[in-house]
């Protein structure tokens, strides 16, 4: 795991181009690496985990024509080395990912074709005059750009290193926190900033002067069965037939995430997923391995730790425990903001964020859980009637009891919504996409971010989510997934509880069930087979009965949740400073992108009305995202302009 800079045109020396990485440092303390040649530079800081002694990059061809970067890992780069080594390849490393500028060489972009693993990366070809930027299958990795009117061009695996160069400016864009509060989920929520698409490598021009608009494609799609896929033989098998291959495929999975040169643990918690990968991945060492997990003492509707505890004495694991408390959420929210630069409608990655910090204490490797649910259908959403997707609510009484004036607005709500992407994927999209919740929505904003937010429509919005080749010809269930994994896996669950909190603290993290191979069978075996009335990833639970304990086999899917807390003041002293230097009028004012007194109300209701659990959380959840879009809009300003 890396973190990697590439500058086009930025009229900097070496020297200060190295001060400009340093913003990347705790994605690779290890060493860096610079490379400065015509109008290019090229930065990268190294986490070493395997060829701990010389993998530095960039990498740098023998003509000097074409330059690697790449943050991430190449599980199968064994095979490609031996292979390349055989048609005269000369390696300079041990790095895994050096495979890939050899690869390059040879078969240009589509080598992206035979990588397996994690990464995102650049290529810079002199010959063809082209940058090459590129991510992998699911977007574990990050990777943005931005570019200015004088030829200007940024690509970072963060937001920070763009603006540490200078190419553009952070200014906070109100249309993506529409977007997130509409549960419309966005890659970033800077101006002028955009991101390189999972699974998709973008193209831009070395010598263009102006703007950069690069040529995008995708060499690799989702491309779930269709409705006409059906074939007798799958109508045949029953659940169990699928029971050994899901299980060599986990395996599989797990192995290629234990090479490393280095110590390596997982993340346990007292849910399906994290136990499944902790299983397997013990079955397959030596030594116990190093297991890491949260406990929520003051809450224990939250805390999982008593199962995960049980679960690591079940599996012979070395457990390690951090117990966390409302003041160390709050305490570390400003810095792990700083890290994830997404605001959030709860500060339940905090946790993670802390825990990645224990992790790092002990190992630099962590196998983890993200992409279990969106595989195997665990989310509770996915368990709705497809038949009632189109009612009022969920319940037949609720369709007939409701006022003619609701059901009619319900009704062009998902008419909008079936205009905008042909499904409606989630349930809660009928209600925040309502006129209703949208007007209130508005009424957050500041009247010159109101009028930035008119000018794109809610659902146009949701609509630039989705590509509808995807979906076509699917059925309902399938549908939503693909839409989890395009919105939620991708900007949520990868970014604010995975790549971005476990690299804050150079922890490098693992997701084996986001593997290419295991995605590949999974995606085969019938949705009647991962889900039912009753509970959710029947299949995978199913397969591992005999490898986990019997209480996390019986269980329920929990989400990872850290409590929700009431803005009131107060109640916390970290809390009352948090809203002092980011909710008063002259913090407001100074970001500009929310009204002052539409937040001094919610703060005002959320105090009225603390009573209330349900409005309490719906207020929480809001003002949540406020305040987290004001502590990055601030504190990226305060650094870098």
């Amino acid at each position: 795991m890396c973190g990697i800079l590439l500058g086009l045109n930025l009229n900097q020396s070496k020297f200060d181009f190295e001060k400009t990485l340093s913003i990347l440092t705790h994605r690779g303390p290890d060493e860096a690496g610079i490379h400065h040649q015509d109008n290019l530079l090229m930065g990268h800081t190294r986490l070493s985990i395997i060829g701990t002694q010389n993998g530095r990059q960039p990498f740098v061809s023998e003509d000097n024509q074409i330059l690697a970067m790449v943050n991430g890992e190449i599980y199968n780069y064994h095979e490609l080395k031996e292979s390349l080594v055989k048609e005269g390849v000369s390696f300079n490393t041990e790095s895994d990912c050096e495979v890939a500028l050899h690869l390059y060489a040879k078969k240009g972009i589509s080598f992206l074709d035979e990588l397996d693993g994690e990464y995102a990366g650049t290529i810079v070809d002199f010959r063809s005059g082209q940058i090459h930027a590129f991510r992998d299958r699911f977007g574990v990795k990050p990777l943005f750009f931005a570019s200015n009117a004088t030829g200007q061009l940024a690509i970072s695996s963060e937001i920070k290193g763009i603006f540490a160069t200078g190419v553009v400016s952070p200014e906070i864009s109100p249309i993506a926190i529409r977007g997130l509060l509409s549960l419309i989920q966005v890659p970033t929520v800077f101006e002028n900033v955009q991101v390189i698409p999972p699974k998709s490598v973008l193209t831009f021009d070395l010598n263009n002067k102006g703007y950069h608009i690069p040529e995008a494609s995708r060499y690799w799609e989702l491309d779930f069965p269709k409705l006409t896929d059906n074939s007798d033989e799958l109508q045949e098998k029953q659940i169990g037939d699928y029971f050994p291959e899901l299980i060599e495929s986990l395996e599989k999975a797990v192995c290629k995430r234990l090479q490393a040169d280095v110590p390596l643990g997982v993340y346990l918690s007292g849910g399906l997923d994290s136990t499944t990968i902790a299983a397997i991945a013990q079955k397959h060492t030596d030594n116990p391995l190093n297991a890491f997990s949260i406990k929520f003492s003051e809450i224990g509707k939250f805390d999982e730790s008593e199962i995960a505890r049980r679960t690591s004495r079940h599996l012979g694991l070395n457990y390690h425990e951090l117990e966390v408390t409302q003041q160390h959420i709050l305490e570390n929210l400003e810095d792990y903001v700083w890290h994830t630069e997404l605001p959030c409608p709860n500060f339940s990655g905090v946790g993670k964020f802390m825990l990645s910090s224990l992790a790092h204490q002990h190992v630099k490797v962590v196998l983890t859980g993200e992409g279990g649910d969106e595989l195997f259908l665990g989310y509770d959403f996915f368990r709705k009637d497809p038949d009632n997707y189109l009612k009022w609510g969920n319940e037949d009484h609720e369709t007939n009891n409701a006022p003619k004036t609701r059901k009619r607005n319900h009704e062009k709500t998902v008419t909008s919504i079936l205009k905008s992407i042909g499904h409606v994927p989630l349930e809660e999209l009928k209600i925040v996409l309502s006129n209703g919740v949208q007007w209130f929505y508005k009424q957050l904003f500041s009247r010159k971010s109101r009028a930035t937010i008119s000018e794109v429509d809610v659902f146009e919005q949701l609509r630039q989510r989705h590509h509808p080749y995807e979906t076509e010809d699917r059925d309902e269930l399938t549908k939503t997934q693909i839409y989890t994994i395009n919105n939620l896996l991708e900007n949520y669950n990868l970014t604010i509880l995975g790549d971005r909190a476990e690299m804050a603290h150079s922890i490098e993290g693992r997701p084996p069930f986001l593997d290419r191979e295991l995605f590949e069978f999974a995606k085969t075996i019938p949705n009647q087979y991962k889900i039912d009335d009753q509970q959710s990833k029947v299949v995978l639970r199913e397969a591992m009965k005999h490898y986990i304990p019997s209480e996390v086999y019986n269980g329920h899917k929990w989400p990872f949740l850290a409590p929700s807390y009431p803005f009131i003041y107060g109640k916390n002293p970290v809390m009352d400073s948090l809203m002092d230097r980011y909710l008063s009028k002259d913090a407001l004012r100074k970001l500009g992108v929310f009204n002052h007194l539409t937040v001094k109300s919610l703060l005002l209701l959320q105090k009225l009305f603390a009573n209330s659990d349900k409005l309490t959380l719906q207020l929480s959840a809001a003002l949540s995202v406020i305040l987290t879009t004001q502590i990055i809009g601030i504190k990226f300003k305060e650094e870098f302009d």
